[in-house]
């Protein structure tokens, strides 16, 4: 404003708060300044410039900030992405829209980030030949989305197609170029993701086999390491407990470095990937360390310092102690997380957690809870557009058996079984057995019951889950064929195998062993 002069400034400065368009701001350094008295009235002001002025003005605020107060970049990032954009410095008005981006994601602000990332790309539109920011972009929006939409968000597949799209019309996917290799990786990544979440098997281990092979080009020992977890996930989501655990336990996520600096992330891999070690752990029936294990997952989220990470530790901590019958221990963390997520942008979070307090009064014999499981239900499948009985929510059916709500539970559970049955997924098993027992509560044929509890005690045992066996078992002979010699010898073998802890499960499991004693 210097072609103006000062005194002329002042006058026309003085003139506006008199007619209370702009406002004095106090400055404990005595500085006048001013800002306008609302927000409608700055831009009624900014639209009146001719457009070729507001590009001036824009490259003369890119020129003080850069030239000044080179700090305000760093920690404002999207505004000075914005200024960029609006003087028409496209190219670099994109790059800090993704720094902006990756900056939110790192704190789970995860509606700015997927708004930045989607900046970025519209700068992009007016220049040519930046396939690699755009790429970068596109990995960031597909992570942002995860968090907003979850792991099956359609938003997130589009994002991460249209990535692998850019890169083999470039061709940079070749693998042959160390340099791709890394954004290949991200793209790839980001595919796998989505895929391992729909229980797209195969897919996911094909996509799990190339994030390998492109690991083993790259000297960084953290990418080897993630591969290695993609493809122990997908051995847990397809019910393979001996394979995921065993390399769960290979990659030793809790000491060994997983994590790569410019991997955008909805939520940490390497607490992601101590979670489900720790779930392995309980399904393999070491019940002692997988309570360990959940809780230094989550005392390594509150490290990281991420909302959505210890949001995604907390659950599945609260997870955990529904299997061992800790109800109490299960609600706390679910508590503690309901806590923490109540903003819109962690508000699968919130849903997940609010359902798990449901279940808690449910249990307690609160038929209100059970309502507040079936709205969760009804908002989860709204905001994430998945079929509610793909990925079963088992906090559901225990509500429903507790207050004899039967039918609703069999048809639940029932629906869950055919989807779980038609992809192989981990909860064959305790779907199996759960649709048995309440089938027998029912009254069903003795041989749909048996039937049921004949497919629970035959995967798990393929599978190696000794926790799910142990449940079948327990139904089979306290249910089933309570005088089933072979079926005691297994279960008597079963139980003195596993680490027995306080947990609520393995009383009640012994407590079915005494019963077993007697009727020999």
């Amino acid at each position: 404003m210097q072609w103006l002069g000062k005194g002329r400034l002042n006058q026309a400065l003085e003139h506006m708060r008199v007619l209370e368009i702009v406002e004095p701001v106090d400055k404990e350094n005595g500085e006048h300044e001013y800002q306008f008295s609302h927000q409608l009235l700055q831009e009624a002001a900014y639209l009146s410039c001719p457009r070729d002025v507001r590009v001036k003005l824009h490259q003369q605020v890119v020129t003080l900030i850069e030239e000044r107060f080179p700090v305000w970049i760093s920690r404002h990032p999207g505004d000075f992405a914005t200024h960029l954009r609006r003087s028409g410095h496209y190219a670099r008005g994109a790059r800090y829209f993704e720094l902006a981006a990756r900056e939110a994601l790192k704190v789970s602000a995860n509606r700015t980030a997927l708004r930045m990332a989607d900046f970025g790309l519209a700068s992009l539109r007016h220049v040519e030949h930046e396939i690699e920011r755009e790429v970068s972009l596109l990995t960031v929006r597909g992570q942002a989305a995860f968090s907003l939409e979850g792991h099956g968000s359609p938003t997130a597949h589009e994002s991460f197609v249209r990535a692998r799209e850019l890169l083999r019309e470039s061709g940079t996917d070749s693998l042959e170029d160390p340099e791709d290799l890394e954004q290949i990786f991200l793209v790839k990544w980001g595919l796998w993701v989505g895929r391992s979440q729909r229980y797209a098997h195969a897919d996911a281990f094909a996509l799990a086999s190339t994030l390998a092979d492109i690991a083993s080009r790259l000297e960084d020992p953290r990418y080897r390491r993630l591969a290695d977890y993609a493809r122990a996930n997908c051995e847990y989501w397809a019910g393979r407990i001996q394979q995921a655990h065993d390399h769960l336990d290979e990659i030793d996520p809790l000491n060994a470095p997983m994590m790569i600096e410019w991997l955008p992330f909805s939520d940490h891999p390497q607490v992601s990937a101590a979670c489900f070690q720790g779930w392995a752990l309980c399904l393999r029936g070491d019940y002692q360390r997988a309570e360990r294990q959940v809780s230094a997952a989550i005392r390594l989220a509150e490290k990281i310092a991420h909302p959505g990470t210890l949001a995604l530790a907390l659950l599945f901590a609260a997870a955990l102690y529904r299997q061992l019958g800790h109800v109490h221990l299960a609600a706390r963390h679910a508590e503690r997380a309901a806590a923490m997520t109540g903003t819109p942008d962690l508000q699968l979070w919130q849903i997940s957690a609010q359902s798990i307090l449901g279940w808690q009064r449910a249990l307690a014999g609160d038929t209100t809870g059970l309502a507040q499981l079936r709205d969760s239900l009804d908002q989860m499948a709204e905001l994430n557009g998945r079929d509610r009985y793909q990925r079963p929510v088992l906090w559901y059916s225990d509500a429903c058996i507790e207050l004899g709500e039967l039918n609703a539970a069999e048809d639940y559970l029932d629906q869950c079984l055919v989807i779980a049955r038609e992809r192989t997924t981990l909860f064959l098993p305790e779907l199996a057995t759960q649709l048995a027992k309440v089938r027998d509560l029912l009254g069903h044929p003795a041989n749909e019951v048996k039937a049921l509890a004949e497919m629970a005690i035959s995967q798990s045992r393929e599978h190696g889950n000794r926790h799910q066996e142990l449940a079948a078992l327990e139904l089979w002979l306290t249910r089933i064929e309570p005088n089933d010699q072979q079926a005691k010898e297994s279960f008597r073998q079963l139980l003195s195998e596993v680490s027995h802890s306080d947990a609520p499960v393995l009383p009640a499991g012994l407590a079915c062993w005494i019963v077993v004693c007697r009727g020999r």
